[in-house]
């Protein structure tokens, strides 16, 4: 959600009805950024996306 409030809006990838996992979010110094561990098809990854949500990497 903005910092001035409003509707929250998750930024990891998941598909209703499957199993997901992510966590530990953590903020670029930049503020730009939000870095997480997720599982992928079984495997552990470090994923980032922007700010807005948009353009996940692993």
């Amino acid at each position: 959600m903005s910092a001035s409030g409003g509707e929250a809006r998750l930024v990891s990838d998941y598909t209703y009805g499957n199993r997901g996992y992510s966590t530990s979010p953590d903020w670029a110094p930049a503020g730009n950024r939000i870095a997480f561990h997720t599982r992928v098809s079984g495997a552990h990854q470090i994923a980032m996306v922007d700010a807005d949500g948009n353009r996940p990497r692993l």
